[in-house]
C-alpha cells in the first residue's frame, strides 16, 4: 500500500500544519484546496456575525464570483501555514485551486506558502502587527501582508491617476479582503487558531478543554464567542423575552416543582426549534466542540440541551448539582456568558467544586465558555448586583461511555 504524501500534525510555527511524509519533487501538485464553492454574497451571509472567531472557516477567493469555503467539506489544504520563504505556492487552474511544490521538499518538512495578503489604503496603522508573521525564515518580513510597494516617480498628473475600478474588480477585492480577515485567524499567536482547529469530520480540537477537565473537572476558554456574537445572542434573548418565552425557573422534580426565588432567582428560556441564526451558530460551535471532546475523553456525548438563564440584580442560585433524579444522561455542563462589560463589583461568579478539593470561582466574562463534568459536582451562582445573562446547557451521553 502506497504511503500517504502528507499529514496534519502540530506545527512549531503555530497550531496545526501540513507535513511531507515522502519526498515531494519540485513542480509536483500536492493537494487541491477543497470546500464549498460559494458566491461572495453567500460568504457575507455565512459569516456576517461570526467572522472574527470562526477560525475553522477558511476562505480562498478564486475570482470575482467564486470563493472556496474550506470550513465546509474542506480538506487538509486549509492547514498549510504561511512562510516568507515558502516551499509551495497556490495556483488557480480552470477555477480550481492547487498547492504545488516550488522546490523539492524532504520527508518531515512542513509545507507552506506565502499568503501575500493584499494591502488596502485604509488599513490600520498597526496592520503589520495584526497580521504578524512568525515563520522564522532568514528573510522573514515580519508580516503576512504582501511587501509594501516602492513609490514610483510620476511623469505627470495624468499618468498618476488610476483607472476607475470596475464593479466586478471591486467585488473581487472585497471578497479577497474577507478572505484576508479569515486568514488572520491563522496567524501565529491567534487565539482562535490555537484553540479551535477543525478536522475534516467537523470536530473541534479541544486540547485546552480536555486538559482542564482531566486536571480538576473544570475547563475555561475565553473568547469562545466574539463581541459581535455575544451582542447577537443578547438580541435573540431580548426578542424571546419580548414574546413572553422566558419563565421563572423552578426547583424540585415532578409534583414537587416549585418557585423558590430565595434559592434560585433566574428566569429561563429553552432553546428549541426554530432557532434564530445566532443561536444556530452557537449550537453548531458547541456540537463541534463536543465531537472534539469525545476524541480525548470518550464521554460518548451525542446531544446537547440549552437554555438562556437571566439572573436579575440581587439573585443567585444556591449550591446544587446538575444531575437530579431523571437527568442521569447529563455528562458535561456548559455555560456561555453573555454579560457585557462585566466588572468585579457586578458579582454573579460561578463557584464550582474542583476534583483536587476546594472550589474555583469563575468570573462571568462575556464570550467565555465554562465546562465541568456534571456528575455529583456541587456549584452555585453567587449573588449578582446587575442583570447576568448566559446560555447554560448539558451535553448528554450514552450510558455505556465514561471518562477514561
Amino acid at each position: 500500500m502506497k504511503q500517504a504524501l502528507i499529514e496534519v500534525r502540530n506545527s512549531p510555527v503555530h497550531g496545526s500544519g501540513v507535513f511531507a511524509l515522502r519526498k515531494i519533487r519540485k513542480g509536483s501538485t500536492i493537494i487541491e484546496y477543497l470546500g464549498d464553492r460559494v458566491t461572495h454574497e453567500e460568504v457575507d451571509e455565512r459569516y456576517a456575525d461570526k467572522l472574527e472567531t470562526d477560525s475553522h472557516t477558511f476562505l480562498f477567493t478564486v475570482n470575482s464570483k467564486i470563493v472556496i469555503d474550506a470550513g465546509s467539506n474542506g480538506n487538509d489544504a486549509r492547514f498549510i501555514n504561511h512562510s516568507c520563504d515558502p516551499n509551495c505556492e497556490s495556483t488557480i487552474k480552470k477555477k480550481r485551486v492547487f498547492i504545488e511544490a516550488i522546490r523539492t521538499i524532504q520527508p518531515g518538512e512542513e509545507l507552506n506558502y506565502d499568503y501575500a495578503i493584499g494591502r488596502d489604503d485604509d488599513d490600520a496603522a498597526n496592520v503589520d502587527e495584526i497580521f504578524a508573521c512568525r515563520c522564522g525564515a532568514a528573510n522573514c518580513r515580519g508580516s503576512m501582508l504582501e511587501p509594501r510597494k516602492k513609490p514610483r516617480k510620476r511623469a505627470n498628473a495624468a499618468q498618476s491617476r488610476s483607472p476607475p475600478r470596475a464593479p466586478a474588480a471591486r467585488r473581487e477585492r472585497e471578497g479577497r479582503r474577507l478572505a484576508q480577515l479569515q486568514r488572520a485567524a491563522k496567524r501565529p499567536g491567534a487565539a482562535a487558531q490555537q484553540r479551535e482547529l477543525v478536522d475534516a469530520d467537523g470536530a473541534v480540537r479541544a486540547d485546552d478543554l480536555i486538559d482542564g477537565l482531566r486536571a480538576d473537572g473544570i475547563a475555561v476558554r475565553d473568547g469562545f464567542l466574539s463581541a459581535s456574537q455575544v451582542k447577537a445572542l443578547i438580541d435573540c434573548a431580548a426578542a424571546r423575552r419580548g414574546r413572553g418565552e422566558f419563565a421563572h425557573a423552578r426547583i424540585g422534580a415532578g409534583r414537587s416543582l416549585q418557585r423558590r426565588a430565595d434559592i434560585r432567582g433566574d428566569s429561563i428560556c429553552w432553546l428549541e426549534e426554530p432557532l434564530l441564526p445566532a443561536e444556530q451558530s452557537l449550537l453548531a460551535s458547541l456540537e463541534a466542540t463536543g465531537r472534539g471532546l469525545n476524541r480525548g475523553l470518550y464521554l460518548g456525548l451525542h446531544e446537547i440541551e440549552l437554555h438562556y438563564a437571566c439572573y436579575p440584580a440581587g439573585t443567585g442560585y444556591a449550591r446544587h448539582i446538575d444531575q437530579p433524579q431523571g437527568h442521569a444522561a447529563r455528562r458535561l455542563s456548559s455555560i456561555v456568558y453573555l454579560t457585557e462589560d462585566w466588572c468585579e463589583a457586578d458579582g454573579g461568579l460561578l463557584r464550582c467544586a474542583a476534583d483536587g478539593g476546594g472550589f474555583r470561582e469563575i468570573k462571568p466574562r462575556a464570550g467565555r465558555l465554562v465546562l465541568f463534568l456534571t456528575e455529583g459536582r456541587e456549584h452555585e451562582v453567587l449573588r449578582t448586583s446587575r442583570e447576568r445573562l448566559s446560555i447554560t446547557g448539558w451535553y448528554l451521553g450514552r450510558p455505556e461511555h465514561a471518562l477514561r
